[in-house]
């Protein structure tokens, strides 16, 4: 079954795929995988993959990760299943997609389950989108939330501490957007804002749907 997912997304995406015929790989991971990336690169066809990969990525990596690497005279994007986490059924806990994601290639089986890996892969494609707008959402990204925050308040606050004080709450409401200090990270952000709106739709917060049109608009700026 991996096997066959890997050579659906070379088909439909021209990419090419590696790792999806090692040994042990589990079913469940490997659909949410596929889907997750099937569904990002069908929905944002300004993103640009080269390669789908299943290797190890190291102990203290995520389960999936996106890199862009230098070989000579070409730039290679890849998007990467960590190997442990194929192997484990189910993935990590928590952060699947909801009752409105597609099932992998058309599966309805898949996507079932806590889902994990799903959300993982849609994290980790968010700088993807980001790559594809040269960077200028991530550069952008404060002065995007801010603006919009203003926006969305005119006139309601009196002094500027309460300004602040609103902004830090709403901004609060975009999980995933902190480092390990607490302090807002902005590549956090990006990863975070674009996830929320793929796997929450309309339900997504406010400043989750501000960094994802600005990722959009930039990309197709780029386009």
């Amino acid at each position: 079954m991996p096997a066959w997912l890997g050579q659906m997304l070379a088909r439909s995406h021209g990419v090419e795929v590696a790792g999806f015929d090692l040994p042990d790989l589990a079913e469940q991971p490997m659909r949410e995988f596929a889907a997750a990336v099937d569904r990002v690169l069908t929905d944002y066809p300004m993103i640009v993959v080269d390669r789908v990969a299943v290797a190890e990525l190291g102990d203290e990596a995520e389960p999936v990760q996106w890199r862009q690497e230098r070989r000579i005279s070409a730039t290679i994007r890849s998007i990467i299943l960590d190997r442990r986490a194929a192997r484990t059924p189910g993935g990590p806990a928590g952060g699947g997609p909801d009752d409105t994601a597609p099932a992998a290639m058309d599966d309805p089986a898949a996507g079932s389950g806590g889902a994990g890996i799903y959300a993982e892969t849609v994290r980790a494609l968010g700088p993807a989108l980001d790559s594809a707008g040269g960077g200028a959402a991530g550069a952008g990204a404060r002065r995007a939330l801010v603006a919009d925050y203003m926006t969305a308040v005119a006139g309601q606050y009196t002094t500027l501490a309460e300004l602040v004080r609103g902004f830090r709450q709403w901004r609060a409401e975009l999980a995933d957007a902190t480092d390990d200090s607490g302090r807002f990270d902005v590549q956090r952000a990006v990863r975070a804002g674009f996830a929320e709106v793929v796997l929450r739709g309309g339900a997504a917060s406010a400043p989750a749907r501000t960094l994802h049109t600005l990722l959009v608009d930039a990309a197709h700026q780029r386009d």
